[in-house]
């Protein structure tokens, strides 16, 4: 299945391979140009009064400059090419365990006490996450990481957003476009904290009207001043120039503090917003059917005062700050045309029209780059399916479910009829039992924000969701693994209590503690939560749960196992009914561990 986007890369590798060629032919040709003007120069100082020298000098450098700009559109354009063969050769890795490296791994969204993330490998190292992100905004990622981390979409937005995913699966090229203009750069877009705080500041930069008219009006006179004093013999006319150059740039120094606060979040923003034009260029041409998809778009393109020429308008005045970043540069300007406050009130009235809606742009941009995330699974599986999702009821019904961070080649696929009860599931160690579990938990996580799972088929109720597997002791506060343990399946008996509807997934349970401990302790935890009417299931060893099997509501399944001489095979599938194997012995003597019986 790797093959298109394998095609992709070469494609797009091709592009870049010609792309490469007119540079350096436009780079050869350019250092041609410049020898030709530097010689033109050279005849003009010779001969001054020469027209054809000093047209073919000014024309060689005009050729030149335009050469330049030239050379750099040709490297843009092979850095979104390479920018988008990166894209495809990502998407290829996402079908191996290549993607375990890439860097973006949502760790800062790593909560220890998250009901579900750290067992479910939702955020972190080789995380949910870390495969299918390809956001790049901060908002976007932020959007992501919610929808998979807070489990709080409605039945009807989860339809929504299903609809809206399925139609970006139909549309790869769309997809990749928008992922390829943001990952041009390394690092990620930041938080835009600080542009956002300015742009619903209420206070103004400067209050006087004729303060405002003054600035603005004054490098009209400056410039014809200066000009005068170059071509006319009065005294007077210079030092009048003079004193009004330093009487400028005076008032610029005056104001120098809170001019540095405004352009320090402009310079900081430059490149971001190069990077928000890149995707809106992208959305803007595209038609959504889905209503979801319509209302982002609704959203940044409602008016001509639209999220576009919003930013558009913001990355030019940013570009503007960034012209007196050079001190020479900034004395001179600001002399002569009190540049930075010029900027500054660029900045002001581009705050009074689009302050207030500022936010709301980039949150739409980052939810179509979060549901672009969640289609990804769509486009790297052969099978895949949309949830039917239903608030009514405790259940899950699924054919064919797989593990979406397992390989498709080594993935091995169950089906299941959970529903108002609780598994005990037994098994010798390796046999599958906690990957069943996870392949479970992740399913319903990726159901609950609308993406599509690996199956043939999934129904199921929106339930919260909580686990216990990788418990860990904390030495630091004397706690150990057995009383962390305690501590979280106490919180899933409350939750189950407090908040209705749950699904739990324990792992082990207990295994902190004596064999007898274990077995009241175990037998305890799933009648308090047969009681209170929570689904889900739990593994162990204890054979003597499965006794449990014989109540209203627990039923028994086990996954085994088959030995050779020196080999033991899994297959992986759950069945009915409890374990009646054990591989310990197997497994020691495999490793070479002598067994003394």
């Amino acid at each position: 299945m790797s093959a298109p986007f394998k095609e992709l890369e070469a494609k797009y590798h091709k592009m870049w391979q010609e792309e490469k060629k007119r540079y350096n032919q436009i780079a050869n040709l350019r250092l041609v140009v410049l020898i030709l003007a530097g010689y033109m120069t050279y005849l003009v100082i010779k001969s001054p009064k020469q027209l054809l020298w000093i047209i073919g000098a000014g024309a060689s450098f005009a050729i030149f400059f335009y050469l330049l700009y030239k050379h750099q559109k040709i490297k843009d354009q092979m850095d979104y090419y390479e920018s988008m063969e990166n894209v495809n050769k990502k998407y290829s890795m996402r079908m191996t365990k290549e993607w375990h490296g890439f860097r973006d791994r949502g760790d800062e969204f790593e909560i220890d006490s998250h009901p579900y993330a750290l067992d479910l490998d939702i955020v972190g190292p080789q995380s949910l996450f870390q495969k299918i992100n390809t956001t790049h905004t901060w908002h976007g990622r932020k959007l992501l990481a919610e929808s998979l981390l807070e489990n709080h979409f409605t039945e009807e937005i989860i339809g929504e957003r299903q609809k809206a995913i399925k139609e970006l699966l139909n549309d790869l090229d769309f997809c990749q476009k928008v992922e390829g203009i943001t990952s041009r750069r390394k690092k990620g877009i930041e938080e835009p904290k600080k542009l956002l705080e300015y742009a619903t500041d209420t206070e103004n930069f400067i209050e006087e009207r004729w303060l405002k008219a003054l600035i603005k009006g004054l490098p009209y006179p400056l410039i014809i001043l200066v000009v005068l004093s170059f071509i006319t013999p009065y005294s007077w006319i210079k030092t009048l120039t003079t004193v009004l150059i330093i009487a400028t740039y005076g008032l610029v120094v005056f104001y120098m503090p809170r001019i540095s606060k405004v352009k320090e979040i402009l310079m900081s923003m430059l490149y971001d917003l190069q990077e928000y034009v890149g995707i809106l260029d992208v959305i803007k041409d595209k038609e959504f059917n889905s209503s979801y998809l319509k209302e982002q778009t609704e959203c940044l393109f409602k008016d001509e005062q639209n999220a576009l020429n919003c930013l558009k308008e913001l990355e030019h005045i940013s570009n503007l700050a960034h012209i007196t970043y050079q001190p020479i540069v900034a004395i001179l300007l600001n002399g002569l045309m009190v540049w930075d406050l010029q900027v500054i009130l660029k900045a002001e009235n581009w705050r009074k029209k689009y302050g207030a809606s500022i936010e709301s742009y980039l949150k739409a941009i980052g939810e179509v780059e979060s549901l672009i995330s969640l289609s990804v699974i769509g486009h790297i599986e052969s099978d895949v399916h949309f949830p039917l999702v239903s608030m009514e009821g405790q259940y899950i019904e699924a054919q064919v479910l797989g593990h979406p961070l397992i390989e498709q080649q080594v993935r091995v696929c169950n089906d299941v009829q959970l529903r108002d009860e609780i598994f005990v599931i037994t098994g010798s160690n390796m046999s599958g039992k906690t990957t069943f579990m996870r392949t479970l938990g992740i399913s319903l996580i990726l159901a609950y924000s609308g993406a599509p799972v690996v199956a043939k088929n999934l129904k199921c109720s929106k339930m919260n969701l909580a686990t216990s597997m990788r418990i860990r002791d904390d030495l630091s506060h004397g706690i150990s693994t057995f009383y962390a343990e305690l501590t979280r399946i106490k919180e899933i008996i409350e939750a189950g209590k407090d908040k209705g509807k749950q699904c739990f997934l324990i792992d082990e349970i207990f295994r902190g503690t004596n064999s007898g401990d274990r077995i009241i302790g175990s037998i305890s935890v799933v009648k308090a939560l047969s009681k209170y009417g929570s689904i889900g299931a739990i593994t162990t060893h204890d054979m003597e749960l499965c006794k449990l099997g014989e109540e209203k509501g627990v039923s028994n399944y086990h996954f085994e196992e088959q030995y050779g001489e020196d080999t033991i095979k899994f297959d992986y599938k759950l069945r009915k009914g409890h374990s009646t194997t054990t591989n310990a012995k197997y497994l020691m003597k495999m490793v070479g561990i002598e067994v003394i019986e």
